[in-house]
């Protein structure tokens, strides 16, 4: 695709961006991508709509910005629906970095509850619920694709998760909906940071935690209104378990599976030394230096497999190596 420079002032954020990922001054990586700019210069363009809205490269725009540019590289895109053009600014920043699992569950809802009248997958009323064919009045294209997919697992996709995950993290960060309509996503204020926390941290599944969100809503009239029990649970769950010592079994699994990892490094090394020993390059040097390093170094290697081959064969490391050929091939 070709690129064009348009005027920094002309061009504008979308309008989901702010809502689903972090400013520049809360995001980790704007001052690097800041100084790499200013260091290399823009190595990719931003892509754009014909408006002007920002698809992908908002820290971008704001690093050019920043170090005072007045134009920038774009390249121009355009989409069938407003869906998929979200879904497009949700994929180029899951693909571009680590997104954390509270824009996850953003971006999962935002993309759920979008009308049909913007991209969304909802039917008008007198569609066909059992071949849940669109309505007369419905633009709904035919056609397969993203946009006939059950609206949950097409917002999961978007987000690279599976659904349950995806409505596991929608419970632990988002609010109920209101209403069957509504359209703007909430925070979920009567969840404990603590909660929040453990699940962005990793140290509770969000299927698990989801579980017991719904149940203590539902013990409590629909809404968390103590939180001291959830927050007990999850401290009694977040907190590290003592180390159970790995059975036997275990560690010779371990061992075989290191074994036969470092097995097939060692072929591909040989494969390489012995590519490199047949080429030979260095005989058409002049100067004996060269030649002293490429001996030097072929030396080295030679000694170091000569103690290896020692220290496998001498009698007090033989049991050990005939165990690992047993427990490879299944016989000695």
């Amino acid at each position: 695709m070709q690129t064009e420079a348009r005027k920094l002032a002309e061009l504008r954020p979308h309008p989901e961006n702010a809502k689903l990922f972090d400013t520049p001054d809360e995001c980790d990586d704007y001052e690097q991508l800041r100084d790499s700019i200013k260091k290399y210069g823009l190595w990719e363009p931003v892509i754009i709509k014909e408006d002007g809205t920002i698809l992908s490269g908002h820290l971008r725009a704001a690093a050019m910005r920043e170090l005072g540019h007045d134009d920038i590289r774009c390249r121009v895109m355009s989409f069938p629906t407003y869906r998929a053009e979200v879904t497009f600014v949700v994929r180029s920043n899951t693909d571009r970095r680590q997104l954390k699992k509270s824009q996850i569950a953003r971006a999962f809802e935002i993309l759920k509850r979008l009308p049909k009248e913007q991209g969304g997958v909802k039917r008008k009323h007198g569609g066909d619920r059992k071949s849940k064919k669109p309505g007369k009045d419905s633009d709904q294209p035919a056609a397969s694709g993203a946009l006939n997919r059950d609206t949950r697992d097409a917002a999961a996709e978007a987000v690279k998760i599976g659904r349950h995950e995806a409505e596991a993290l929608s419970t632990v960060f988002n609010a109920p909906k209101e209403s069957k309509d509504q359209v703007e996503v909430k925070p979920a204020a009567d969840v404990p940071d603590e909660v929040q926390q453990a699940v962005e941290q990793g140290k509770v599944a969000p299927t698990t935690a989801a579980k017991q969100i719904k149940a203590e809503r539902k013990r409590q009239g629909g809404e968390i209104k103590d939180p001291e029990p959830i927050k007990a649970w999850v401290g009694e769950k977040a907190s590290p378990k003592p180390h159970a010592e790995p059975s036997k079994d275990e560690v010779i699994e371990r061992e075989v599976a290191a074994f036969n990892r470092d097995m097939a490094a060692l072929v591909e090394v040989y494969k390489r030394i012995d590519q490199l020993l047949s080429h030979r390059p260095l005989l058409k040097v002049e100067g004996p230096s060269e030649h002293q390093r490429y001996a030097g170094i072929i030396s080295d290697i030679a000694i170091r497999c000569a103690r290896e081959i020692e220290s496998v064969t001498t009698s007090e490391n033989v049991g050990r190596q005939i165990s690992l050929m047993v427990l490879q091939g299944g016989k000695s």
